[in-house]
């Protein structure tokens, strides 16, 4: 990613109505996973902190600068959905 993708990255409450409107809340639990690098950390887990409350339903797990290249995906491609900034 680019530092451009700062430009056009949402706030965490803007990222609690994404979650709303295309997750619907439901019995089962589904994991939301946050890709990135180290400098993303900071702004997943602001992400996490607004969101997760509201939203038991959901598991956040925080990969941003631990997942390398393969391992990201690898998890993209086996999931359902995809939400990006980029």
């Amino acid at each position: 990613c680019s530092d451009l993708g700062r430009e056009r990255m949402l706030k965490p409450e803007h990222w609690r109505k994404v979650f709303a409107r295309h997750v619907p809340l439901t019995q089962d639990r589904k994991e939301v996973v946050f890709l990135g690098s180290i400098d993303d950390r900071g702004a997943a887990e602001a992400i996490i902190a607004a969101c997760s409350p509201s939203r038991p339903d959901l598991v956040f797990r925080h990969e941003c600068g631990t997942a390398d290249l393969p391992t990201s995906i690898s998890l993209i491609a086996s999931s359902k959905h995809f939400i990006g900034i980029d």
